[in-house]
């Protein structure tokens, strides 16, 4: 049996000129990423991968399949490989034919999603900020978590 969980992806990029008056810089953007463990093992989730996996669950074969997504067979077996990168379009009409998330689908094919790049766009001291500290304690211990949030509340003796 699969366990699905989703765990932080950091990406470091450099923004070059000025946005909204501010100087550029670099903007680190952590999201999620899927990932599936079986037995002890971990499988990070890229496109290709996942696209064969829902593939392989519906029962369908790869040339029964690309009719349904308006694509060529061979194109298909590019992406299950990860020998090519999918269009946002195309990854909307794998996420509606799965009934699988959107969102997920993007990621996994490294795409950011439009809403959340606007709001990084807009925001990204702030929104960095917040993506660090909600999602900075994935990965460890449930104890681990339970203290770093206690010596949060504690208050300061100085």
């Amino acid at each position: 049996m699969m366990a699905r969980s989703t765990h932080k992806l950091c990406i470091n990029a450099t923004i070059r000129g000025s946005h909204m008056g501010k100087e550029g810089g670099i903007l680190n953007i952590c999201l999620g990423l899927t990932i599936l463990s079986t037995q002890g093992y971990k499988l990070i989730m890229d496109f290709g991968f996942l696209l064969k996996t829902l593939r392989e669950k519906s029962g369908l074969s790869i040339k029964r399949l690309a009719p349904e997504l308006d694509v060529n067979y061979t194109y298909l077996s590019k992406l299950e490989n990860n020998k090519v990168s999918p269009s946002e379009e195309l990854v909307e009409r794998v996420s509606h034919y799965f009934a699988y998330s959107k969102e997920e689908l993007l990621l996994a094919a490294n795409k950011i999603p439009e809403d959340v790049l606007k709001i990084l766009r807009e925001n990204p001291t702030e929104a960095v900020a917040f993506l660090r500290k909600e999602f900075s304690t994935l990965g460890k211990s449930v104890n681990e978590r339970r203290r770093v949030a206690a010596a949060s509340r504690k208050p300061n003796k100085y």
